[in-house]
């Protein structure tokens, strides 16, 4: 996992409503942070951070998970920061 999140881009949304994954209905999306490395890219994987059960805090102690993501948004995130792509 540590090959799969070096680099990271992590959004704080902080009090912006995102609509959360569909197995998470009703939660809030407090951390969304997309992980760049070169095999992440080829599985396409950001980590979904939502709110506690008892509703938003100004901490990140709610659950986290894994989530799929578009290879091609993950190569856009790469190329808007810089990342080169593996092999490169």
């Amino acid at each position: 996992m540590i090959d799969r999140g070096v680099p990271t881009v992590i959004w704080d949304v902080h009090g912006i409503s995102l609509t959360p994954p569909a197995d998470q209905p009703g939660r809030h999306v407090v951390q969304v942070e997309v992980l760049l490395a070169s095999s992440s890219v080829k599985d396409g994987w950001v980590i979904v951070t939502f709110d506690t059960p008892a509703g938003p805090s100004d901490t990140l102690s709610g659950p986290s998970y894994l989530y799929d993501l578009s290879p091609s948004a993950v190569r856009a995130v790469q190329d808007a920061v810089g990342v080169a792509p593996a092999g490169s």
